[in-house]
Order: structure tokens, then C-alpha cells, then sequence
């Protein structure tokens, strides 16, 4: 599949082996082309600013890494984009938050793949 044709994704995680993990999925999976990580806001920010990516992989809710704050901000940045949050964090307020901001796929850390199907 032509580079143009993939789906660019960013992964904003701040766990290297995660973020591994994340790319090798992905990377069994034609259809996507990882264009970026990045561990911290302010590179998220920048990266956003330039790259404008399809889907964007975020753990929002990583202390002095990401906060939920960066929600709205990337639909700031990159309006077109499409936001996956995968993270632990399974607080109801936080959950409903996401999703007010237009959040429509919100993953659990803990499930296995038989969960994703």
C-alpha cells in the first residue's frame, strides 16, 4: 500500500515499552504508518502543529507527562484528526470529560485483544 494511503498515526505515551508494543501492532497492520511518538506535551503540541496525523494514540492521564487538558488541545491543533485514548485510568468523571470533548474510543490498558474485537 502506497505511504499516501496509510492511515499516519501518533503515539503519545510516555512508556517506552508501551509505545513499542504499540508500534509493533501497528506495524503487522498494512493499513498504518506511525509517524511520531512523543512523551510530553509541549512535543505533542509541536508535533501536531506540523504533522496534522489520522488517528493520534494517547494515555491522557500520565502525570508530568499528559493531562486531560490535552484533549481539547489536539482537536485545537488538528481538527481532522481521530483520537484514541488508551490508558488505566477508568474514573467515570474523567471518562464522561473525554468523551463531552469528543472522544469516541477510549480503550482500557487492561483488556486483551478478544476485548477489541
Amino acid at each position: 500500500m502506497p505511504s499516501s494511503l496509510k492511515t499516519s498515526v501518533l503515539i503519545a505515551e510516555p512508556h517506552a515499552l508501551l509505545r513499542e508494543g504499540i508500534k509493533g501492532i501497528l506495524a503487522n497492520d498494512p493499513v498504518f504508518k506511525v509517524i511520531a511518538e512523543v512523551i510530553i506535551t509541549e512535543e505533542l503540541h509541536a508535533q501536531l502543529k506540523v504533522l496534522k496525523p489520522d488517528l493520534i494514540i494517547i494515555d491522557y492521564h500520565t502525570p508530568g507527562h499528559f493531562s486531560i487538558d490535552d484533549i481539547p488541545a489536539i482537536y485545537d491543533l488538528s481538527p481532522s484528526s481521530t483520537v484514541l485514548v488508551l490508558t488505566s485510568n477508568q474514573n467515570k468523571t474523567d471518562i464522561l470529560k473525554i468523551l463531552e470533548y469528543g472522544v469516541n474510543h477510549y480503550i482500557i490498558k487492561k483488556c486483551g485483544k478478544e476485548d477489541l474485537s
